[in-house]
């Protein structure tokens, strides 16, 4: 172990399945941080391959560190095994909690960049106060070869820094295993409703409403690219020749709203006591007057020149929150 351990206490939530090809090169990069975890917490999502025997060895050779775990929680899957560590994690003793997965590499200086800007942050907004510290990412191939400098160029996303609420309610830019979250924004998204679409997802959310989203500009970890990713990179150049297929945009689109409206759903149950009109107006577009519809829109889609964009989630999001109205009014009817 090449690190020293940091007086702060940080806990990595790593979630394994199938990952014997990879997982011992990852946790290697755990264990030559400049600054060390106080605890790596694995859960596995009952891998029939040689993962947990790999676990279990590396657990042998530090069991002051390593803790390792079988999602016996039924709800399976990437999302589901995410939700089973933020779940162990409420009950843990740590400050902040990074996400990791199983195939990839981080750089040396990772946890100690991330903590740092949390801890900034946190100097000088006071404890406690919900926070989510990212940065870019190395895409690389299986091999560790080098495929884009920057996650955000490769895949064409808006840029991080100018990304904030109500954005996030349609789309997400954080990237779990490139994410830092403290023990504030835990404890307000934890445990993870069943509605979530991706964990990290939900926590920039929750982050975004009620605290910050702080972006790094730096490639922290090496992205790994395979054919059995959970979730990958999809390149720019790739993702624009489908736009030509426009009846398979908007069925993707449309499932796609559907869910982040079920998601935002989720997120005004939760946080209650924030009466935020954005998620508000959101979530009965149907019912807004065009005026307030052309501006919630406009705030929602990234290029408010595209005509297609524009007129794509208006149609959509009036027709989705239409429907969940209809039915939850249909739902509490059957109830009384």
């Amino acid at each position: 172990m090449k690190g020293f351990v940091n007086v702060d206490k940080i806990c990595v939530l790593l979630a394994s399945y199938n990952g014997e090809q990879y997982i011992e090169e990852q946790l290697c990069s755990l264990f030559e941080q400049t600054v060390l975890p106080s605890a790596v917490i694995i859960s596995d999502d009952n891998s029939t391959d040689l993962t947990w025997t790999i676990l279990e060895k590396w657990q042998s050779k530090h069991p002051k560190l390593i803790y390792i775990y079988k999602n016996d929680t039924g709800v399976n899957g990437h999302v589901g095994n995410f939700s089973f560590l933020c779940t162990k994690a409420l009950e843990l003793d740590y400050d902040y909690f990074l996400f990791c997965d199983q195939d990839d590499v981080w750089l040396p200086n990772k946890i100690a960049k991330l903590v740092k800007k949390c801890k900034g942050i946190e100097a000088d907004k006071g404890v406690p106060y919900p926070i989510l510290v990212h940065s870019d990412l190395l895409v690389v191939d299986c091999q560790l070869n080098l495929i884009a400098n920057s996650f955000f160029e490769y895949q064409g996303l808006p840029a991080p820094t100018k990304h904030a609420f109500p954005k996030f309610l349609i789309q997400n830019v954080v990237t779990g295993c490139a994410s830092l979250i403290n023990r504030a924004l835990l404890e307000k998204a934890a445990p993870l409703p069943n509605e979530v679409v991706v964990h990290d997802w939900w926590f920039a959310l929750i982050a975004s409403l009620t605290g910050q989203v702080a972006f790094v500009d730096e490639a922290l970890l090496m992205y790994r690219q395979h054919n059995s990713n959970a979730i990958g990179a999809i390149a720019v150049t790739k993702k624009k020749n489908i736009i030509f297929n426009v009846a398979k945009q908007l069925k993707a689109g449309s499932k796609h709203l559907y869910s982040s409206v079920k998601q935002a759903q989720q997120l005004q149950n939760t946080l209650q006591c924030y009466n935020n009109h954005q998620l508000n107006d959101f979530l009965s577009f149907h019912a807004l007057n065009s005026k307030d519809k052309k501006q919630i829109v406009h705030q929602l889609i990234n290029n408010p020149n595209s005509l297609i964009e524009y007129l794509s989630v208006y149609i959509i999001l009036s027709i989705v929150t239409r429907v969940l109205k209809t039915r939850a009014s249909k739902h509490k009817k059957a109830l009384t």
